[in-house]
């Protein structure tokens, strides 16, 4: 079985009853050992998309602002 997170192997560990990826460190669950789902750590996709969205936040941040700034500019008297 494949890590969905990096690709390696994954292995059983018995001791915990759980699959656990030998490169990343990646821990699954035993449910459904053909799609394991991740338990405490986040895939690449979810670091991506946790990215996109800190990101777009900030500039969404940073456009108001400037509009704020730009409003206060040209609406004082001169």
């Amino acid at each position: 079985m494949r890590c969905p997170n990096c690709g390696a192997n994954i292995l059983f560990d018995s001791q915990n009853q759980v699959f656990k990826c030998q490169y990343c460190g990646s821990i699954y669950a035993v449910d459904e050992p053909a799609a394991p789902s991740p338990l405490g750590q986040m895939t690449a996709k979810s670091k991506r998309t946790s990215a996109i969205i800190a990101i777009s936040m900030a500039i969404v941040i940073f456009v108001t602002g400037l509009v704020a700034f730009l409003i206060m500019i040209y609406s004082s008297p001169q």
